[in-house]
C-alpha cells in the first residue's frame, strides 16, 4: 500500500504515513530508491513518516 502510494507520488509531492510501530526496512528502501523521511514519534505511540523524492 505505501509502495503504491509512492508509485503515484508527483516529484514535488510528500507522503505522509502514521503506523503503530517504526517501519525500520522502510527507510532502507527509501534510502535505496531516491527518497527521504522525517519521522516523528506522537504522543500516542503513533509514528509520523514524512516521506518525498530526495531533493540534490
Amino acid at each position: 500500500m505505501t509502495l503504491d502510494a509512492l508509485d503515484e507520488l508527483p516529484e514535488d509531492g510528500e507522503l505522509v504515513l502514521l503506523i503503530h510501530r517504526e517501519p525500520g526496512p522502510l527507510y532502507s528502501y527509501l534510502v535505496q530508491n531516491g527518497y527521504e523521511y522525517q519521522t516523528e514519534s506522537l504522543e500516542d505511540g503513533t509514528f509520523r513518516i514524512l516521506i518525498r523524492q530526495d531533493r540534490p
